[in-house]
């Protein structure tokens, strides 16, 4: 492989070209110049290094003007910096893309087995070393970067470093520090790279001839041949239902895997293929999947399997269960609600409480009520009366008087 001295550091966007934008937090082209400039800074410490960037201010540059800076330059390879997103929000991972042919693609190979390392040792899942053909051109690079770099003679890789719009990478580009740790990384990478540091680890990628395509780069246009579930376990008071999950394909590594409980109308999140390495092209033949059931259903179950260029395979669909799956959690709800209710049958709730003791004080109000206007009906009898007898005492006395006049 050509001596590697002369580097040019291509910060993705910049200017109105925003690239991805997951939310305020990230703007693709600050945080590549971010990583970038860190990548600069830990290259210019080495002599026997000549550095460069495409841009050191927030301007836009075509990418013939970027691959045209570096011809000027006379680099000996480009990297550009980006992060990724996707329109599903869904997908995670590291990813480099190298060009097609030889020996920018061996090349490439080798850079990426370093680099998707130091990402995996930051913990994060691998998508592998990729190349992708143009579909207008075919036989020319998909990206610009590397088509325009290419035929100039120079090599050119795409680092894509996580999904800023993922749950699962998120995590990664928060903050300064963040960003910076990924420029490191890189740094670290192409200083192994080119022999300047020793490498952390055997890469195999070494032992690919330099004027030869590496198979495992080019596009797998097949989804993975294989994927069957079978039940282990149907745990219906607890609303579990355990699978064996088979998947296999033979030209690329599997990846993620998302599960659907309506026979495919809806799906999980994604999660990763247990056991998967784009470094080695490994993963794990099959694995237990423990599913929470929703309470009281009967799922109609079935599991897609992602290859490393995204295609899928569906597996047989599961929805002969013998019973009905319960959620102790729901359960116990359900049976505090019917214990109110039995309560509430039994006893008078508050409100109702109030109602009728405000209905009592009505009641006995009207009752005093009439019992006043009694009292004062009897007085006024007894006073008729009195007056009444007083009166005819007095028409009896003055009746006598005048009889006796007239004697």
């Amino acid at each position: 492989m050509k001596e590697i001295r002369r580097i040019v550091i291509d910060p993705g966007h910049g200017g109105e070209n925003l690239g991805t934008i997951s939310n305020e937090n990230f703007v693709e082209k600050d945080i590549t110049f971010l990583t970038a400039q860190t990548i600069y800074d830990e290259l210019s410490k080495y002599d026997e290094l000549e550095i460069y960037m495409t841009r050191t201010e927030d301007v836009d540059l075509s990418l013939k003007e970027r691959a045209a800076f570096a011809e000027e330059v006379d680099a000996d390879m480009v990297f550009s910096i980006h992060y990724n997103a996707s329109e599903s929000h869904l997908m995670f991972g590291s990813e480099i893309w190298v060009p097609l042919d030889a020996p920018g693609n061996a090349t490439g190979y080798r850079f990426g087995e370093i680099f998707l390392s130091k990402m995996q040792d930051m913990g994060l899942h691998l998508r592998g070393i990729k190349t992708r053909e143009s579909e207008e051109t075919p036989g020319n690079n998909y990206y610009g970067i590397i088509r325009e770099s290419h035929e100039r003679g120079i090599p050119a890789v795409i680092l894509e470093h996580c999904y800023v719009d993922a749950p699962d990478d998120i995590s990664y580009v928060e903050g300064e520090e963040s960003i910076i740790a990924f420029g490191k990384a890189d740094a670290q990478a192409i200083l192994e790279f080119v022999g300047l540091e020793p490498h952390s680890k055997e890469y195999e990628s070494y032992t690919y001839p330099i004027d030869q395509v590496v198979p495992s780069t080019l596009k797998d246009n097949t989804p993975p041949e294989y994927c069957e579930i079978e039940v282990m376990d149907a745990d219906y008071d607890n609303g579990l239902l355990s699978l064996q999950v088979t998947a296999v394909d033979s030209e690329s590594t599997l990846l993620y895997y998302d599960y659907s409980l309506d026979g495919g109308e809806t799906y999980s999140a994604i999660m990763a293929w247990p056991e998967s390495n784009a470094l080695t092209g490994s993963y794990a033949d099959s694995f237990k999947l423990t599913i929470a059931v929703e309470h009281r259903t009967i799922p109609k179950v079935s599991v897609r399997a992602y290859n490393g260029f995204d295609l899928t395979s569906e597996s047989n669909t599961i929805s002969d269960f013998d019973g009905v799956f319960l959620d102790p959690v729901e359960l116990l709800k359900e049976q505090q609600v019917e214990d109110s209710e039995e309560v509430g049958s039994e006893e008078e709730s508050p409100l109702e409480s109030y109602e009728t003791v405000s209905l009592v004080k009505e009641e006995q109000k009207q009752e005093f009520t009439k019992a006043e206007v009694f009292v004062l009906l009897s007085l006024f009898v007894v006073l008729f009366i009195f007056f009444a007898s007083i009166l005819m005492m007095l028409l009896e006395r003055r009746h006598k008087r005048k009889r006796r006049r007239k004697k």
